[in-house]
Protein backbone atom coordinates (compact mmCIF):
# COMPACT_ATOMS: atom_id res chain seq x y z
CA UNK A 1 0.00 0.00 0.00
CA UNK A 2 1.43 3.22 -0.60
CA UNK A 3 0.35 6.88 -0.14
CA UNK A 4 2.36 9.54 -2.41
CA UNK A 5 2.36 13.36 -3.04
CA UNK A 6 2.29 12.80 -6.77
CA UNK A 7 4.10 15.85 -7.73
CA UNK A 8 2.33 17.22 -10.88
CA UNK A 9 -1.70 17.67 -11.75
CA UNK A 10 -3.64 14.67 -12.34
CA UNK A 11 -7.01 16.43 -13.02
CA UNK A 12 -6.45 16.37 -16.91
CA UNK A 13 -9.91 17.97 -17.29
CA UNK A 14 -7.98 21.39 -16.36
CA UNK A 15 -11.21 22.58 -14.15
CA UNK A 16 -10.87 22.30 -10.01
CA UNK A 17 -7.74 22.11 -8.05
CA UNK A 18 -5.17 20.32 -8.68
CA UNK A 19 -4.79 16.48 -7.99
CA UNK A 20 -1.70 15.83 -6.63
CA UNK A 21 -1.97 12.84 -3.92
CA UNK A 22 -2.87 9.08 -4.37
CA UNK A 23 -3.32 6.02 -2.42
CA UNK A 24 -2.76 2.60 -4.13
CA UNK A 25 -3.23 -1.11 -2.90
CA UNK A 26 -1.05 -3.65 -4.37
CA UNK A 27 -1.54 -7.24 -4.24
CA UNK A 28 -4.69 -9.78 -4.16
CA UNK A 29 -8.49 -8.80 -5.01
CA UNK A 30 -8.04 -5.00 -4.44
CA UNK A 31 -4.91 -4.91 -6.41
CA UNK A 32 -4.13 -1.50 -8.28
CA UNK A 33 -6.96 0.00 -6.34
CA UNK A 34 -6.24 3.95 -5.93
CA UNK A 35 -7.60 6.90 -5.50
CA UNK A 36 -6.19 10.51 -5.84
CA UNK A 37 -7.20 14.19 -4.61
CA UNK A 38 -6.03 17.39 -3.71
CA UNK A 39 -4.80 17.54 -0.28
CA UNK A 40 -2.67 16.25 2.56
CA UNK A 41 -5.75 16.27 4.41
CA UNK A 42 -8.08 14.00 2.17
CA UNK A 43 -5.29 11.53 1.57
CA UNK A 44 -5.16 10.88 5.12
CA UNK A 45 -8.82 9.95 4.92
CA UNK A 46 -8.51 7.84 1.76
CA UNK A 47 -5.59 5.67 3.51
CA UNK A 48 -7.33 5.08 6.26
CA UNK A 49 -10.01 3.96 4.07
CA UNK A 50 -8.03 1.50 2.22
CA UNK A 51 -6.63 0.47 5.29
CA UNK A 52 -9.85 -0.34 6.68
CA UNK A 53 -10.67 -2.34 3.32
CA UNK A 54 -7.33 -3.97 3.64
CA UNK A 55 -8.17 -5.27 7.47
CA UNK A 56 -11.92 -6.23 6.89
CA UNK A 57 -10.72 -9.09 4.61
CA UNK A 58 -11.09 -7.35 1.28
CA UNK A 59 -7.60 -7.98 0.60
CA UNK A 60 -6.24 -11.93 -0.32
CA UNK A 61 -3.64 -13.09 2.20
CA UNK A 62 -0.69 -14.73 0.40
CA UNK A 63 1.41 -17.18 2.20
Amino acid sequence: MSMVFIGLDHRFNGEGPPVLFENMIFGGRLDEFQNRCCTWEETELMHTEAVQLVRTGHLRIIK
